[in-house]
């Protein structure tokens, strides 16, 4: 049983997809794949098993494998799309903000002297 969760989560990672967001569907899918063979797992299971207890508990933690197997392939992922364009992420949040700064001493300069003007007209 354990196989056809990861083989399933395995398969879905494989797709080529790039992009934040198309690793958090990535995600969302492998985790929508883990909820939905647990359902169907819990489903079949009969109420009248002797060893329901024991595939109850086997299916449970199949299910937070699939889970766990997921969040550390998510993680692999970000860290991996981090250190690829971290560089990129630094240099445009540095260009923002100097933009920024750049912009706001531009008012303050502008405020003043217009100011300024006024104050000689007075």
């Amino acid at each position: 049983m354990e196989d056809r969760f990861l083989k399933r989560l395995r398969k879905r990672a494989r797709r080529g997809l790039r992009g934040t967001g198309a690793y958090m569907d990535i995600h969302q899918w492998q985790l929508q794949d883990c909820h939905n063979l647990y359902r169907k797992e819990r489903e079949q299971l009969q109420g009248f098993d002797p060893q329901f207890d024991q595939k109850a508990a086997k299916i449970n933690s199949e299910y937070k494998a699939c889970q766990e197997e997921a969040a550390a392939h998510f993680e692999r992922q970000m860290d991996k799309l981090f250190y690829s364009q971290g560089g990129l992420i630094f240099a445009v949040d540095a260009g923002v903000l100097a933009l920024v700064w750049s912009l706001a001493w531009i008012v303050v300069a502008v405020g003043r002297w217009v100011a300024a003007g006024f104050r000689q007209q007075a």
